[in-house]
């Protein structure tokens, strides 16, 4: 039992980080104009409004699997460690996207 209970003090770090970065990947995403009911072809910024959109649901859809990996996995020592080293996957794919999605929104704020 002390295995698994040192194992899940690991991934508490893991799925703070992928909740809160849930939180800022949706509220980016509403104040980028990325929200359903917004118009999916807009006159400034084309395409790389587009990408920024994809990537930044992408993102977001990396840091939801963290949070559910972490929510669904049984207290066992050995799915634990399997489950870290998903999150950590799912974490660093989620981030990468969000920093390109970041990327794309910055060109076309400032260069569109």
């Amino acid at each position: 039992m002390d295995g698994s209970r040192e194992e899940l003090h690991r991934l508490r770090p893991r799925f703070l980080l992928a909740v809160l970065l849930e939180i800022f990947s949706a509220i980016y995403g509403r104040e980028a104009g990325f929200d359903i009911s917004s118009d999916p072809n807009p006159k400034a910024g084309g395409v790389a409004f587009g990408w920024a959109k994809e990537f930044r649901l992408l993102a977001f859809l990396s840091f939801v699997m963290v949070s559910f990996t972490i929510a669904r996995v049984p207290l066992e020592a050995e799915r634990l460690r399997r489950a870290q080293e998903e999150c950590d996957v799912y974490l660093g794919l989620g981030s990468l996207c969000l920093l390109i999605s970041l990327s794309f929104s910055a060109y076309v704020h400032w260069f569109v």
